[in-house]
């Protein structure tokens, strides 16, 4: 087994470990301000298995892959915003995209599709994580990133995905036309940065419609903790729980944003079951979002030691390649993951690979 480095724990308070703080109201309004905070208009448009691999491995029977993860996918995508209301009252705001035959609407031709829920780091806007959507609606997913309407409540938040995913498999309401009939309820992933990863983590320990779950640079502080829950996910044999993470934002200062008491190396070494991490050996936190420049919450996640877009193009690389082997069949997009393609990432500096 190979092993991570891992420093002594230390306690730290910030954005990202607690997902909450006391001046939670004026920074999200800040932070909606410069477009990094929940408020986007809503309604404006803008035939495979589950890997099963009967000896648990299904990452050593990696070959070509159908569709590179690295490139946009052959799919013309559509991409569109939904107020959805949930189970018991209140509703969440979602972003879905997916694939398009008219540039108006999700296609039927295909269909259904396995779907990809996204939860975004704590008080960044969705919009920021659009290229993950866009390219896994490029290669045949319909992608949805939400907007949580209780952050600092992570119980709720989880509790909220799983009703988001009961809508999602059997929408209703005025919007039902434009999901239904689109989404494989057999094929469902989580992923979702920061405290979106969190969230993936414990919403795929008590949802069992969950059947792939990948978490970008996870951070677990609050209760309920991830840690706890990790070992009772149970996804399809074969099918690995992703990490992606990086070590840079777990030092500096006194608030780290992903600190070493509640980072994915905590997560990795949390369970015993089938698992995988990638760590980004030079990319701080926050790097994984489309614009960091644009991002308020990004600024206090400073030190990454490469261009921030080669981050997050490589994140949205492994997250697509993670989906296209786990959900759509594709074998060989393991290859990516930790294969000779996750190789040639290695041999260039960029990530180190951890697996059982």
């Amino acid at each position: 087994m190979s092993h991570i480095p891992v420093s002594q724990p230390r306690l730290y308070s910030s954005l990202f470990r607690r997902g909450a703080v006391p001046a939670l109201a004026l920074l999200i309004g800040v932070a909606s301000s410069l477009g990094c905070g929940a408020g986007e208009s809503d309604g404006q448009a803008t035939s495979s298995s589950l890997c099963a691999d009967p000896e648990g491995d299904c990452l050593a029977h990696s070959q070509s892959a159908l569709s590179s993860p690295a490139e946009p996918g052959p799919r013309k995508t559509v991409r569109f915003d939904l107020s959805v209301p949930l189970s018991g009252g209140g509703s969440v705001a979602v972003t879905v995209a997916g694939p398009s035959d008219d540039g108006r609407e999700l296609s039927r031709s295909g269909a259904p599709f396995p779907l990809v829920v996204l939860s975004p780091g704590f008080v960044i806007n969705r919009s920021q994580y659009g290229s993950y959507l866009s390219r896994l609606a490029s290669h045949g997913f319909v992608a949805v990133s939400q907007s949580a309407r209780a952050e600092a409540n992570h119980a709720q938040y989880r509790d909220d995905t799983s009703k988001l995913l009961t809508w999602l498999l059997a929408p209703t309401g005025s919007s039902a036309a434009r999901i239904s009939g689109r989404i494989d309820a057999s094929r469902v992933g989580l992923t979702g940065h920061s405290l979106g990863g969190k969230i993936s983590l414990l919403v795929a320990a008590k949802d069992p419609r969950v059947k792939a779950v990948i978490a970008i640079d996870p951070v677990d502080a609050g209760n309920p903790l991830a840690r706890d829950t990790l070992p009772t996910i149970r996804l399809p044999a074969g099918v690995p729980i992703g990490l992606l993470g990086e070590t840079i934002s777990k030092t500096g200062g006194s608030q780290p944003c992903a600190p070493a008491d509640s980072n994915y190396e905590v997560l990795y070494r949390s369970t015993s079951a089938d698992r995988f991490a990638l760590r980004f050996l030079k990319a701080a936190h926050t790097d994984f979002v489309d614009s960091p420049g644009s991002c308020f919450p990004c600024l206090f996640c400073p030190g990454s030691l490469a261009p921030k877009a080669q981050s997050r193009d490589l994140a949205v690389k492994y997250v697509t390649a993670y989906f296209l082997w786990t959900l759509a069949g594709d074998a060989a997009a393991a290859s990516y993951l930790t294969g000779p393609e996750a190789q040639k990432d290695v041999a260039a500096g960029l990530i180190e690979v951890t697996k059982p």
